[in-house]
């Protein structure tokens, strides 16, 4: 077969493949001889010109388990979509959706769902519907509160809110308590609540850059914790619980107002440092005024 950047899939396709990979060819359509590729679980159509009436065919592909959808011109989704029961990754970021399609809420399968840079706004309370979720990526989107209905996906292990204009930390998030990560950067965040500690299953939290003038004693109950990112806030002083971090492996303070540290804390951050000086820079360098 021909390329025809509208109608024909390239050369070297068998309807026997379950991948198949349409990216930056400018389509404005997909090809009909697609429909063919009935076993399919993996497609990826990124960097292309497709609507979401464009995207019709997709919803025939029952076992598609895998689908890239990134950089398109997808306002909405076709109700054909409501046959992708079986979608386990779904990405629509960089989409001019305006709100999250209802036809997700038959994607009872979904694991892995990414709305970067859509203009959704917020979360329907369906969304808590989505059981199956493991790792949901919001960054750019608009959103500045969460339902209280995200705290009914009990297997969510993986949240990221970035660049966005919330109105104050989503208490919801506290009650997640299977979070392996957590990520919440540029966000404005003037205030992290005690409530935070109650994440005990966190391994890696984001917190760069926003107003944060203190860290709230809990921190310390985050015992899994290895990955700390604090930088660009406004702290003058960090809490001595953050000593008991012992699984910490990776703590990044910089561009903090920090004043005099406890001898303790001075010492917690020496021995970390130690573990891996290229990983602590910034460490380092508050250290070796008094070492040196």
């Amino acid at each position: 077969m021909t390329a025809d950047r509208d109608r024909d899939i390239p050369a070297g396709y068998s309807e026997a493949m379950t991948s198949i990979e349409l990216i930056n060819l400018g389509l404005e359509g997909l090809p009909p001889e697609l429909g063919a590729f009935r076993d399919m679980k993996r497609l990826d159509v990124t960097g292309n010109r497709l609507t979401g009436e464009a995207c019709r065919l997709i919803g025939t592909f029952e076992h598609l388990e895998c689908l890239r959808l990134e950089g398109n011109q997808i306002a909405e989704l076709p109700d054909t979509f409501r046959n992708l029961t079986r979608l386990k990754r779904l990405v629509l970021t960089a989409n001019p959706l305006q709100s999250l399609p209802d036809v997700l809420r038959n994607m009872t399968s979904l694991e892995d769902l990414w709305l970067v840079a859509t203009p959704i706004g917020s979360l329907p309370p369906w969304i808590g519907e989505l059981g199956s979720l493991t790792e949901l990526h919001m960054d750019r989107t608009g959103i500045r509160a969460l339902p209280d209905e995200i705290e009914r996906l009990p297997k969510l292990r993986g949240l990221s809110l970035l660049n966005e204009a919330l109105d104050g930390f989503p208490p919801q998030l506290t009650r997640l308590t299977e979070l392996d990560w957590l990520a919440v950067g540029a966000c404005g965040i003037e205030e992290l609540p005690g409530a935070i500690g109650h994440l005990c299953k966190l391994r890696d939290l984001y917190l760069t850059e926003n107003r944060l003038r203190e860290i709230p004693p809990e921190i310390g109950q985050l015992r899994s914790l290895r990955r700390l990112h604090l930088r660009h806030n406004q702290l003058a002083s960090l809490p001595e619980e953050l000593t008991h971090l012992t699984s910490l492996e990776y703590l990044d303070i910089g561009d903090n107002p920090l004043g005099t540290l406890s001898e303790r804390m001075e010492d917690f951050l020496f021995q970390l440092h130690d573990k891996d000086p290229m990983k602590h820079p910034v460490v380092r360098g508050h250290r070796k005024s008094r070492r040196s």
